[in-house]
């Protein structure tokens, strides 16, 4: 088993992931590319298709749908993807994919609150 250590994810666009970044790991077999990475949030956050202990819901790396021809540059845009746009069909706490499609407004407050409270603070953007 490899593991990559990847800094912080600044690239968050949408309120209110977009105020911290997340620290998480890419974990790969030594089947790998046969066998699906693994990512794994180090940085909590509250999100309905990350659970406690920082798995990921992310078909794309389950073993029903992963591709060998699959790059490691893809899995981490689908994280991206994942993060900033929480999927109501990739849900790993139902209790918070209730939350966010009954009281989106207190979801969202609450996510917000959890992201100023945990996230690591944002790099700046390089300069031109």
């Amino acid at each position: 088993r490899e593991c990559l250590r990847c800094p912080p994810l600044p690239r968050q666009n949408n309120p209110p992931y977009n105020a911290g970044a997340f620290r998480f790991e890419l974990t790969f077999s030594p089947h790998h590319p046969l066998a699906p990475p693994r990512a794994t949030l180090r940085t909590s956050i509250y999100h309905p298709g990350v659970d406690p202990d920082g798995h990921v819901c992310q078909p794309l790396t389950s073993t029903q749908h992963w591709v060998p021809t699959t790059r490691a540059v893809q899995v981490l845009q689908d994280l991206l993807l994942l993060l900033d746009s929480p999927d109501p069909q990739r849900v790993l706490r139902q209790d918070l994919a209730r939350e966010l499609q009954d009281q989106p407004q207190v979801f969202w407050r609450r996510a917000e609150e959890h992201t100023r409270r945990h996230a690591e603070r944002r790099p700046d953007p390089p300069g031109p």
